[in-house]
């Protein structure tokens, strides 16, 4: 008899490392080898992990048939947790028979410019977006779009090359920025799109959210909200910290709020699926920034896990697999905040200590992802290398939260030279 396993594919060792500890026997891996090349952490055995070049999904598609004939297993259910690997799932899940968004659905996510252009079309509130193919092009556009813009690539995730623009002058050197470094980004499969055209997106200003939610052929149920803080002096769309769960009122805005994503996420051709959408609320509105069928990343897991006892990386296996477990009850949510340790600086690490956060009333978790002799690299050369972990605290009263923020950062024992 075949053993089943669920597949995740092309997912980060932490992830993978965490799914292993709390569902040991469940996944399949499909980790692409660049990621275990520099892993730190334990690989898993040869009958856990497939390896190869993600980039090459028909390669990988004939390595994941020999592995399951090698070792005797069945695939039951298909998951991802990065945007990168989303197409690969869905060729993947489609080759098997299994469940997972179309390909069409994935790749209308992953267009920033598409997504926005169908849910105007729908009435559904989202910032104006113009295609940009040369650097010509940004006078004439930075025109049509009036105020402050935010430039980033067409294809893309989190803050990497994402700039927000005053004037045309900071436009122009933004787009150049962004052109030259796509030109040599080592993943291809994040930024994907032919000639690597970059989006002019009107800046909408009010404050972000975050938001998982599980959307069936006929319902959304909201798993999760999150306020988020962006970081200063930083890229734009680096965030701060995320706050679980959000300070919104329930009741209309709730039921308000699930029937916009209901609508979004069906005109992206989205079912049955955890999803992930970025938003900001302006005018009490929301003006939807980004959707894909994935949940959220960052210290977002664990910030949930800890707040309520979910286990979203437990719950997509489990949706995977064709379940639908309860969502968590409103009133068992532990106000929460996760904040993200940065480096300010380049260089490597010749101090990092973290004792007197462990040590400050209200945090319930520290974890660092850094070592002395690490050495940092910061954006835009690097957006992964300057993140150096992150702190779990109890969350202080609304209007305190940014001086705790504050504080916390001021404990963190950090020296680059």
């Amino acid at each position: 008899m075949p053993t089943p396993k669920i597949l995740v594919v092309g997912t980060t060792d932490d992830y993978i490392e965490k799914i292993r500890n709390n569902h040991p026997g469940r996944a399949l891996f499909i980790t692409d080898v660049k990621e275990r090349k520099t892993s730190l952490l334990p690989c898993p055995d040869p009958a856990e992990e497939l390896k190869g070049n993600l980039e090459e999904p028909f390669q990988v598609a004939g390595q994941l048939k020999e592995h399951l004939k090698t070792w005797d297993q069945v695939i039951t259910g298909v998951t991802a947790f990065d945007c990168e690997s989303l197409s690969l799932a869905s060729r993947i899940a489609r080759e098997f028979g299994l469940s997972f968004p179309g390909l069409q659905a994935v790749e209308l996510c992953r267009d920033k410019l598409k997504s926005k252009e169908i849910w105007r079309r729908d009435g559904l509130a989202c910032p104006r977006a113009l295609l940009l193919d040369n650097q010509a092009q940004v006078g004439p556009s930075r025109s049509a779009i009036r105020g402050p813009v935010i430039l980033k690539p067409l294809s893309g995730a989190g803050s990497e090359l994402v700039f927000k623009c005053n004037d045309p002058d900071q436009a122009r050197q933004a787009y150049g920025l962004i052109s030259e470094r796509l030109a040599r980004h080592p993943n291809r499969r994040l930024f994907h799109k032919p000639g690597n055209p970059v989006l002019m997106e009107e800046f909408i200003c009010g404050d972000e959210f975050s938001c998982d939610f599980l959307i069936t052929e006929k319902t959304t149920s909201i798993i999760r909200l999150a306020r988020k803080y962006h970081m200063p002096n930083k890229p734009a769309g680096t965030i701060r910290a995320y706050m679980v769960p959000a300070p919104f009122p329930q009741g209309a805005f709730r039921e308000m709020l699930e029937s916009i994503l209901f609508r979004a996420a069906k005109a992206l051709g989205l079912s049955n699926i955890i999803c992930m959408t970025d938003f900001i609320m302006q005018a009490q509105v929301p003006f939807l920034l980004e959707m894909t069928p994935r949940p959220g990343g960052d210290c977002l897991p664990d910030l949930i896990q800890m707040a309520c006892g979910l286990d979203m990386l437990g719950l997509c296996l489990d949706l995977a697999e064709g379940k639908i477990p309860p969502m968590p009850i409103k009133t068992v949510w532990r106000p929460l905040v996760g904040l993200r340790l940065f480096s300010r600086k380049a260089g490597t690490i010749t101090e990092l200590d973290a004792e007197a956060l462990r040590s400050e009333p209200g945090v319930l978790k520290v974890n660092l992802n850094r070592r002395i002799g690490d050495h940092i690299t910061l954006p835009p050369e690097n957006y992964d290398s300057h993140i150096l972990g992150q702190v779990i605290f109890e969350a202080p009263p609304f209007e305190d939260i940014e001086r705790k923020l504050g504080r916390l950062e001021s404990l963190f024992n950090l020296k680059v030279e």
